[in-house]
């Protein structure tokens, strides 16, 4: 239960860190840029060894025609395919990797730290729903309610049946969270699918790669001199904790099933989030908000009964 409680910790620790950084008006380009260097360094340590077991491929076109070829069938991709894939859907990932968590800031500082942790948790929410259309992967009749739940809870921040209701009123800053956090989730997945687990640290190491030079890109285009060492300070100081959470998280994978860990550590962070937002920085969530961080935590719970 330890690695569950230190990676919910972890995951609490990296928004109140970003949030902080939001209130001191810090470049949030630079604190992800910094984020996701140590994310892009450690990746390629780990890859090391995946790819010195084996030459690196010389890619032609006839890569490209056997990868699509052999996507959806039961054999698994060879080593060339798999490093194919992972350099496709990577360069994909990264690009959503980027948008998610510069929306998860601007929500951190519009929205306050427990609602926006409710809505990137509600993101698994997507990859179930996309896997269903392609793979057929029906959910059970309890998971099928936790789905609905947590679609009510997207309804309840943007109430449709309001009277007077316009586009203007749509709460943008959550759903861009949701849906960039969301595909972010789903490019794991698809990647998982075909290339395999042996070679996620290759995949990992391409979507945080093109994620940091995205957000170095941001960083030149909107720097503030002033401010800039202490943005990439605070940008080592969260990919530590953003490190810890998903070692933490595999680690509990030894001593719970994957059914019983995620929705624990899921609601776990969301109901800690909620508390240091409202303890620390003094965040007061409006009762619809609050009703949807109950809807929430109950549809994971239910998403992941298996």
């Amino acid at each position: 239960m330890i690695y569950l409680f230190l990676a919910i910790l972890s995951s609490t620790g990296v928004s109140l860190i970003l949030k902080y950084g939001e209130k001191k008006q810090f470049n949030r380009y630079l604190i992800t840029s910094a984020n996701y260097f140590i994310a892009f360094s450690i990746s390629l340590g780990l890859s090391y060894p995946v790819l010195k077991n084996s030459e690196l491929c010389r890619f032609k076109l006839g890569n490209f025609i056997d990868l699509f070829s052999n996507l959806g069938c039961s054999l698994p991709l060879n080593y060339q395919q798999s490093i194919l894939w992972a350099l496709i859907v990577g360069i994909f990932a990264g690009i959503l990797y980027f948008l998610g968590f510069i929306s998860i800031q601007a929500s951190l500082n519009e929205k306050g730290v427990g609602i926006t942790g409710a809505f990137s948790k509600l993101g698994i929410l997507i990859p179930m729903i996309l896997s269903l259309i392609f793979w057929k992967e029906f959910p059970n009749y309890i998971q099928s309610i936790g789905i609905l739940t947590a679609i009510a809870s997207i309804f309840v921040i943007n109430p449709v049946l309001e009277k007077k209701k316009t586009l203007s009123k749509v709460d943008f800053t959550l759903l861009s969270v949701f849906i960039f956090v969301g595909l972010a989730e789903f490019s794991n997945k698809l990647f998982q699918k075909y290339g395999g687990d042996y070679y996620k640290s290759i995949f990992l190491f391409v979507v945080f790669f093109v994620a940091f030079f995205i957000s170095i890109f941001f960083a030149w285009k909107n720097a503030r001199s002033k401010l800039q060492l202490k943005a990439i300070f605070l940008g080592l100081l969260a990919g530590i904790p953003n490190l810890f959470a998903s070692y933490f998280l595999i680690k509990s994978f030894d001593y719970f099933k994957t059914t019983i860990a995620f929705p624990i550590y899921c609601t776990g962070s969301i109901l800690l989030m909620s508390l240091a937002g409202f303890f620390i920085y003094r965040e007061k969530m409006k009762t619809r908000e609050i009703f949807a961080v109950v809807l929430i935590v109950i549809g994971i719970i239910f998403m992941n009964i298996k």
